[in-house]
């Protein structure tokens, strides 16, 4: 693994911690490792944290696993076109839908766009419960917007500062959980910046072809189904799946060079949070043959 891609991970970590409020020992507890392992890589000890020893990939790759960034440690053809997509959205101000399947390493690649261009990058993380109400509180608090009397009041504000904002961009991970109310907002707040601030909405689950589906069934209806596809549809990324490329790239980086093991693992792997799983686990078992001697 190289030292960009611990970076990477070390970078995801900072992140993690602050958006889920965890400390070094929950998120070391959930990957398996020492406590004190997160201390090293936060302080960037890669090569050298205890007399010239080098922090062991194991614990990279399993706080990636934990965090559900491992599937992209490599940069795959899905990591660079997720990429590539986001930049071209926040440069021309574009509203975009990106699709992917499950394990398709769409949330590490928005925390890596995150880190690249974090000046204007507000990231959402939708839930189940997310209500209308909820969803501008936490784009507000990304705005560093205090408490409003109303929700109109507050997307009002937000309107008003991102307008003040050189190329924003508002990227809702997991959309496929939203609720239906919640596009109402979403639509007001593109309707008022079109052409000045970029709205991505990155889902799972046939996303788009769901979001297709409700537009075709409210044609008549109060939900904004139809009006939202006809915003985003010029720019819709399908996410491509993984290839026999991107497993030979993460295997080489486990030690495993043989093409027909390669073979199996792209045979036996759905999606790269699987693929991972598996090396993981393969490298935990040769380890702990050679601790048993």
């Amino acid at each position: 693994m190289s030292k960009e891609e611990k970076e990477k991970i070390a970078q995801a970590v900072e992140r993690f911690k602050a958006e889920k409020t965890v400390s070094n020992a929950e998120l070391a507890k959930k990957a398996k490792i020492n406590p004190a392992m997160i201390t090293h890589v936060l302080g960037r000890k890669f090569d050298d944290y205890s007399n010239g020893s080098a922090i062991p990939e194991s614990v990279f790759t399993s706080l990636a696993k934990a965090m559900g960034l491992g599937v992209d440690v490599v940069e795959t053809d899905s990591y660079r076109s997720i990429m590539g997509k986001l930049a071209e959205l926040k440069h021309w101000s574009l509203a975009g839908v990106i699709d992917g399947n499950t394990g398709a390493g769409k949330t590490f690649a928005i925390n890596s766009f995150i880190s690249k261009y974090p000046i204007g990058t507000y990231k959402i993380t939708a839930a189940a419960d997310f209500t209308p109400k909820k969803f501008v509180q936490v784009l507000g608090s990304l705005l560093g917007l205090g408490i409003y009397e109303s929700q109109y009041d507050l997307r009002e504000h937000i309107q008003a500062k991102l307008s003040e904002v050189k190329n924003p961009i508002i990227i809702v991970d997991e959309a496929e959980n939203l609720t239906d109310h919640n596009y109402s907002t979403i639509k007001a707040i593109y309707d008022a910046l079109e052409g000045q601030c970029a709205i991505v909405l990155v889902g799972a689950n046939n996303y788009w072809s769901n979001l297709q589906a409700k537009a075709r069934r409210n044609r008549m209806r109060a939900h904004c189904f139809p009006q939202i596809v006809s915003r985003f549809r010029a720019q819709v990324l399908h996410v491509p799946g993984m290839n026999l490329k991107d497993v030979a790239a993460a295997a080489n980086q486990f030690g495993i060079t043989d093409k027909a093991q390669i073979q199996a693992l792209h045979q036996k792997s759905p999606d790269f949070r699987a693929l991972f799983g598996e090396l993981q686990h393969n490298q935990r078992m040769a380890e702990l043959e050679v601790s048993n001697g």
